[in-house]
């Protein structure tokens, strides 16, 4: 099978436009599993194979496979790695992040490529005629690494989405930073801590909530207001944040500042979270 030159660079393009257009319009997983999956696993690394060595003749077609898959899982944890410092690991943070890099590659790609002989802008070329004896030792390992990362992909993904369509709801903090990391350990009596609540609906209904917050010698203002209590109603896949600020007036080491949630009109604690900071005189 032969590609007009270019081609693949235009099909990588045409994928990422359009896993962020379903991403921002499509509520369905379906397609962007369909689409995520090449996204994440092999794109990036493929651009970047191509901006390399842009010449077919510089590597095999096997090879350009198996290192677009290595490359593309390093490039996007590196990518996971820096988002948790500057920003946060989140789908829209990530769909951007590789996108830009995905889309620069692709250019640089197709600027080395468009001075080469047009024997040398063809990719990835298949033969039909598929002699397993014939393939060099290395190649053979390359397919077997190569069967082996798809299968992987495959059962990872069935596995997450599977998980996806379970009914769950997430409540969690996050640090004066956004991030979860920096909650405050170590106060004076009378300095203000900072949080960020998170819910997320994700019970496959609308839902109701009860938020009680159980202070220990603890005062708490909740998006500016002093209050203990938040009742509200989520639509399915809505998240809510909330500014927590509080502080202690007394001492003691580990005090304890705790959120419990309640699913709708249940008694019992559906999921709590909590910070334990140690109190000090100044």
């Amino acid at each position: 099978m032969r590609n007009r030159p270019g081609i693949d660079l235009l099909v990588v393009v045409g994928v990422t436009l359009l896993l962020i257009l379903v991403v921002i319009f499509s509520p369905s997983n379906i397609p962007r599993v369909v689409l995520g999956l090449p996204f994440i696993l092999f794109l990036p690394g493929y651009t970047l194979i191509s901006a390399l060595f842009p010449s077919r003749s510089q590597l095999s077609t096997i090879e350009r496979v198996a290192y677009s898959l290595a490359l593309s899982i390093a490039i996007v944890a590196l990518i996971g790695l820096l988002l948790n410092y500057v920003w946060y690991i989140g789908i829209y943070p990530l769909l951007i992040s590789v996108s830009l890099i995905t889309l620069v590659l692709a250019v640089i790609a197709w600027l080395r490529r468009r001075n080469l002989p047009e024997n040398q802008k063809d990719f990835l070329r298949f033969k039909i005629n598929f002699n397993w004896n014939k393939i060099a030792t290395f190649d053979k390992i390359l397919y077997c690494v190569l069967i082996l990362v798809v299968i992987g992909a495959v059962v990872v993904s069935i596995h997450a989405y599977n998980k996806n369509q379970e009914e769950f709801t997430e409540f969690y903090l996050l640090g004066p930073s956004g991030k979860a990391e920096d909650y405050p350990q170590n106060l004076d009596i009378n300095q203000q801590g900072e949080l960020t609540l998170i819910v997320a609906n994700h019970e496959n209904k609308d839902t109701n909530y009860t938020i009680k917050v159980i202070p220990e010698d603890c005062t708490v203002w909740i998006n500016g207001v002093e209050q203990y209590e938040l009742n509200l109603s989520l639509a399915n896949n809505q998240q809510l944040s909330y500014n927590v600020t509080f502080v202690f007036n007394k001492a003691g080491n580990g005090k304890k500042l705790e959120f419990d949630l309640y699913n709708g009109s249940g008694k019992t604690v559906y999921l709590n979270t909590y910070v334990r900071v140690k109190v000090t005189v100044k």
